[in-house]
């Protein structure tokens, strides 16, 4: 059995898992009709791919650093019963919760689906980008096939995004 810690301290990890599925997956993407982005593309709005970039680095280093961000490693530091263990049992005592954390979770693997995730939506929005800037008067039929592409790959995150945990888990 594993528990969530939700801790008074601020857990990077988790906050960054929900600021991508509310803020950028929910408002960004999904909330946008396909007769929206239809309609801004022809209007000469500013590239919506574009404004995507920064999340997609967010996104990359939550990916790139959740198995830690989750970790109740972060937690022998901060929290008062451990600081009079001397720094060998303090390296002994983080080896053998780390071992049992990650044999408890399946964040590796969910790491790996998050990955694969992460790049195929990149490349969807690198593609709509480039889309984006071509002429109104081309047919919107490459656009709006773009961004389903997009849609269907945001709602993949957000279900995967669902999968993290709320907090810092214990083994």
């Amino acid at each position: 059995m594993t528990i969530v810690l939700v801790p008074d301290f601020d857990c990077i990890a988790v906050n960054l898992s929900r600021q991508l599925k509310h803020s950028w997956i929910k408002n960004q993407i999904l909330y946008y009709s396909l007769s929206t982005i239809v309609s801004l593309w022809k209007q000469g709005k500013s590239n919506l791919g574009d404004e995507q970039l920064e999340d997609l680095n967010s996104l990359d280093f939550l990916v790139n650093n959740m198995v830690d961000g989750f970790s109740p490693l972060q937690l022998i530091d901060k929290l008062r019963p451990f600081e009079h263990l001397s720094i060998s049992e303090q390296t002994a005592f983080k080896e053998a919760i780390q071992s049992a954390y990650l044999e408890k979770t399946n964040l590796i693997e969910l790491q790996s689906r998050l990955k694969k995730t992460a790049s195929e939506l990149g490349g969807a929005i690198h593609d709509f980008s480039k889309i984006w800037c071509l002429p109104v008067t081309q047919n919107s039929t490459l656009l709006e096939s773009a961004w389903l592409k997009i849609r269907g790959l945001a709602e993949q995150l957000e279900s995967e995004l669902e999968e993290l945990p709320r907090g810092i888990l214990l083994p």
